[in-house]
């Protein structure tokens, strides 16, 4: 049987990393798939127990030069200072600073040189003010072309600072697989021999002035790693949201056994266990409330603004805030089953998948490196040979030229396209309470052009209430609704709470029926009190025998009103219909209007009555209506949609929304339905408000449009620059600052995908 784990993995220092950590874990009997992000460091594993052990798995990535850690064994994720991802942006900090203080006099020295020569070819004249300035610069700063001065300078950033591109590249080619660390280490490495070659062969002449690139490869250096601390830097802050949920719930809980308190790790507690949460307390464990009452506030893990009361018997989650009343809470999740464990599980297997465009992205890099290694000796070959006649006069000249090739090709941009891009999306998303469960499902999203609703729940509040009650029998509405609720009592469907509520709620005493059969979607059947009862959709007592046809006027008029209808029958016959209304949510209509004008029609589909789901759909905007639907009818209808050519997103948050869910092309499921519900979706919601619909998908628009602009960019780039470099009108250091510009294009670029986004303002509240 095949397991899936997600490991974290420090020490890639580029995204070809990631591809040399996948070939090396496939490589391993029993490993089925991985997929390693560079960009979240993260890998996602598939593999048979039986046949390789987690302990191999780290030991083979740890042969090939990188390192899985534990941050559960430094404390709260991410929060100790021993974090891999903080310690790397320190150390890169460090490194830049150096390479940024080592480099600069040789980058002011260009820029003296770039001054000096822009003025002696627009204005030849030196007795003019700017004349004057340039002949005083470069005779104030004439120690800076000492060649001693400069290899002082830049030794250290070469070999020192930059002793990473070494590591890397001697990797890449003990392991067949060229990556954009061996360009740099090339590229720096050639420019840096050259300068020292041609400069300690110009000291025996006193008319000898070569041309040193000693510049070109502490530029390089210097501008990659600034590239990397802000890709560090993005990385790191995309978790943040994620972090904050991981430390909500508490290391410890206070366990009651035996009238005993005791405070314990919460990791030792078991199934059936009784904590006490005090007023202000953070709830430790999924569970139910076994005593006490008091409101909480559920808003960092479900989204909902306003706390929510809680009494016996009711679900808590771990991670949400106890108000002013303590509560006695039996555990029934712990651990990696809790709703917060979930949701954080969820998002690091997001983090560390891969769209699928970034899957032919790795495969363009894999050959990308040799392809400029040949473009390289190309060059220089074409131009020695050819251009130079194979004069070794020039031969300085045509080296020159191939080492312009191997800087400014550097592949940041192609390799940094997607995953910052997928990165910085997750991120602005989840900042709003939005998961999305890998980037497959953002470029789904992104080419939706249908949105398919559930009524109940999603576009309703969830909680229909009793309106009316028609006897319709020998029973009193009293007597009618007390049979009827305690039928339900067992039940989860929102109808039976309904009932319930009606005459007390959980307050209330109710007797246990006997016999209890639930049908989902139609109703269920019971014994009360010794007499059959049948409590559902009125098509389902028509189904079991109950003749209905005296009611058949009443049922119309109901339903003509927009109210679902509940039948009562007794002994085979029928005493009583209920007519219960749900409210559509405030925020619902505002989500349909967002939605068209991003280009996305709506429709609604329901298990519900015609009638009911009509009005609830017309008081929300939406004009076309599926109902009544079963659960499978709603998968077939969205898969009907996308045979027809719709791009279809379902958005439900029931177990009879899963089918649906995982029919369409992206499923987007509110975070405080079931987990059939929740699994069953590309998309979770954190909470009930839909209006994070809207900017999900403007976020997955804007995400995949960074993508592809970036992808652009980057193949332009490279094309254009390239063909320069090869053909001489390229230099080295022009070469390394085109390079790095290409990178910190991408990388601001990405960040930007989260700005200008609407918040979701508090439930209820006009939109501005």
């Amino acid at each position: 049987m095949l397991e899936s784990t997600t490991l974290r993995i420090s020490g890639m220092t580029c995204a070809l990393c990631s591809i040399e950590i996948e070939r090396g874990l496939l490589a391993l009997p029993g490993v089925e798939n991985a997929s390693v992000s560079y960009a979240s460091e993260r890998a996602i594993v598939r593999f048979s127990p039986e046949r390789v052990s987690l302990p191999e798995v780290a030991k083979a990535i740890g042969r090939l030069g990188f390192e899985v850690y534990d941050p559960s064994a430094q404390g709260s994720a991410g929060g100790s200072a021993n974090d891999p991802a903080k310690a790397r942006i320190r150390a890169l900090g460090r490194e830049l600073a150096w390479a940024a203080v080592l480099s600069f006099p040789l980058f002011f020295m260009m820029l003296i040189s770039g001054f000096k020569g822009c003025h002696a070819a627009f204005d030849p004249q030196t007795n003019t003010g700017w004349g004057k300035l340039s002949v005083d610069l470069s005779y104030r700063f004439l120690f800076l072309h000492d060649w001693r001065f400069q290899v002082a300078l830049v030794t250290p950033i070469q070999f020192v600072i930059g002793r990473g591109f070494y590591r890397s590249a001697w990797r890449s080619i003990r392991l067949g697989i060229a990556n954009m660390d061996l360009l740099v280490a090339l590229g720096t490495t050639a420019s840096y021999a050259y300068s020292l070659y041609a400069a300690i062969d110009a000291s025996w002449s006193i008319y000898n002035h070569p041309k040193l690139y000693f510049e070109a490869g502490s530029t390089v250096v210097t501008l990659v790693l600034l590239g990397k601390y802000l890709e560090a830097i993005a990385k790191r802050s995309s978790k943040v949201a994620v972090e904050a949920l991981a430390r909500l719930a508490p290391p410890t809980a206070i366990l009651v056994e035996d009238g005993e308190e005791s405070e314990v790790p919460v990791a030792s507690l078991t199934e059936g266990d009784e904590v006490l949460v005090r007023p202000g307390m953070l709830i430790p464990i999924d569970g139910r409330v076994a005593a006490g009452a008091s409101a909480i506030d559920e808003s960092m893990v479900t989204g909902e603004s306003v706390p929510v009361e809680k009494e016996p018997g009711a679900e808590v989650l771990a991670g949400t805030m106890n108000g002013n009343g303590a509560l006695r809470i039996r555990a029934e999740r712990l651990g990696d089953r809790t709703r917060l464990a979930g949701i954080l599980r969820f998002v690091e297997e997001a983090q560390a998948s891969k769209a699928g465009v970034q899957l032919l992205v790795d495969r363009i890099c894999a050959v990308f490196v040799p392809v400029i290694l040949g473009i390289s000796g190309s060059t220089f070959l074409g131009w020695f040979f050819i251009a130079y006649k194979g004069s070794f006069l020039l031969f300085d000249q045509a080296l020159v030229k191939a080492i312009s090739v191997l800087v400014v090709s550097c592949p940041c941009a192609l390799g940094l396209a997607t995953p910052t891009a997928l990165v910085s999306g997750m991120g602005a998303a989840a900042r709003r309470g939005i998961l999305f469960k890998d980037g497959q499902a953002i470029e789904g999203l992104a080419s939706v052009d249908t949105a398919a609703f559930d009524k109940t729940g999603t576009l309703t509040e969830g909680r229909p209430s009793l309106a009316l009650t028609l006897p319709t029998g020998g029973l009193s509405e009293e007597e009618a609704l007390r049979i009827a609720a305690i039928a339900e009592f067992p039940s989860e469907q929102p109808y039976g709470r309904a009932l319930r509520e009606a005459i007390g709620g959980e307050s209330a005493y109710l007797p246990a029926p006997e016999g209890f059969v639930a049908h989902p979607g139609k109703g269920v059947e019971a014994t009360v009190e010794g007499a059959a009862v049948i409590v559902g959709r009125p098509r389902f007592l028509a189904e079991s025998g109950v003749d209905l046809s005296e009611a058949e006027h009443e049922i119309a008029s109901l339903h003509e009103t927009g109210r679902s209808v509940v039948a009562l029958a007794v002994n085979g016959r029928l005493e009583a219909l209920f007519a219960l209304s749900d409210k559509p949510k405030p925020e619902a209509a505002e989500a349909v209007t967002s939605l068209a004008a991003l280009g996305v029609r709506s429709l609604l589909v329901s298990g519900d009555e015609l009638s009911a789901a009509a009005l609830a759909a017309e008081s929300v905007g939406i004009t076309r209506v599926e109902a009544p639907l079963s659960p499978e009818g709603k998968a077939r209808l969205v898969s009907a949609l996308g045979a027809q050519g719709r791009s279809v997103a379902m958005i439900g948050d029931g177990v009879n929304d899963a089918p649906a869910l995982a029919a369409a092309r992206v499923g987007i499921a509110l975070g405080s339905g079931t987990d059939a519900a929740i699994e069953a979706g590309g998309v979770v919601i954190l909470g009930r408000d839909i209006r994070a619909v809207p900017i999900a998908f403007v976020i997955a628009t804007r995400t995949v449009r960074r993508i592809r602009g970036n992808l652009a960019w980057a193949f332009i780039y490279n094309a254009v620059c390239i063909s320069f470099a090869a053909a001489g009108a390229l230099s080295p250091e022009l070469a390394a600052l085109a390079m790095a510009a290409s990178s910190l294009t991408v990388l601001l670029g990405s960040l930007g995908i989260g700005r200008s986004l609407p918040e979701l303002p508090a439930r209820g509240e006009a939109k501005a």
